[in-house]
């Protein structure tokens, strides 16, 4: 299950990211510019829910707490869910090492490694070198025979549970070719 945020939505003035249309449905703005709802437009959605504070055209009236433009900060009950992500972990592009050595990812993202030189593997398991069979390349099967890939080969592993995942290079673990995927809820 991916980490679900609040989303905040803000009344006031706020800046253009990206050029957009401003939510009162006027023209095509600018990035960098400013956009105010117009002072007509009637309350807006975040403000018919309150009782004792005002609409965005009584900016002037901000209580303290407010946001330093006059508008105001509300959660509302619509989650947004962050997709899975893909990690990318060079083998062997600084000698026998894996780059990042540790990665941290969330249930459910993919780790992709990728061989920049030949003669290595993606095994799991602990640095002293046993295999546990949670993982390995080139397609999860055959995990304690240690099969090395060449250069440009890929493989992908989707990371389904929480917890610490050690794995090694089963011809340069003595080298301390090793690294770990941290997996947070």
């Amino acid at each position: 299950m991916r980490k679900v945020l609040p989303v905040v939505l803000l009344t006031g003035c706020w800046p253009v990211i990206n050029a957009s249309i401003p939510p009162d449905g006027g023209s095509e703005t600018d990035a960098g510019t400013c956009v105010c709802p117009p002072t007509d437009a009637g309350p807006s959605p975040v403000d018919a829910g309150e009782s004792d504070a005002g609409s965005a055209a009584d900016a002037g009236e901000a209580d303290a707490g407010l946001l330093p433009d006059g508008g105001s900060a509300i959660s509302i009950t619509a989650p947004l869910v962050l997709s899975p992500q893909t990690v990318v972990v060079a083998v062997a592009a600084d000698g026998a090492s894996f780059t990042p050595a540790t990665v941290t990812i969330h249930v459910g993202d993919t780790v992709l490694w990728i061989w920049a030189a030949s003669g290595h593997s993606v095994t799991s398991g602990p640095a002293n070198g046993t295999a546990d069979d949670g993982f390995c390349s080139p397609g999860d099967q055959g995990c304690s025979q240690g099969l090395l890939s060449d250069a440009g080969t890929t493989y992908a592993h989707t990371f389904s549970q929480a917890g610490r995942f050690p794995y090694f290079c089963a011809a340069h673990r003595a080298m301390g070719m090793t690294g770990t995927v941290v997996v947070v809820p």
